[in-house]
């Protein structure tokens, strides 16, 4: 288990909600990682893969800071995308 950080966050109004990608391209996400996203208010997440471990999930949240603790195939490298009410 390891604090991982996005590459870049890029951040987008879709109505109002906000709408967070985190591209981890370069930095790969094991079983167990996690991000504090500062996130605290997720409504929904899908994720796009540039490997061909395509499955990601977020096993736990925590909306106190974000914490988002993922479950996936080792070297998950993609785009999360978080639909979210703040950021």
């Amino acid at each position: 288990m390891a604090a991982k950080t996005p590459d870049n966050i890029y951040t987008t109004s879709v109505g109002k909600y906000k709408l967070v990608i985190a591209d981890f391209t370069t930095t790969n996400i094991d079983d167990n990682d996690y991000w504090t996203s500062g996130i605290k208010s997720k409504i929904t997440h899908w994720a796009g893969a540039t490997t061909d471990n395509s499955d990601i999930a977020i096993d736990a949240y925590d909306t106190s800071d974000g914490k988002m603790t993922f479950g996936c195939s080792a070297n998950w490298t993609g785009q999360l995308c978080i639909m979210c009410e703040d950021y």
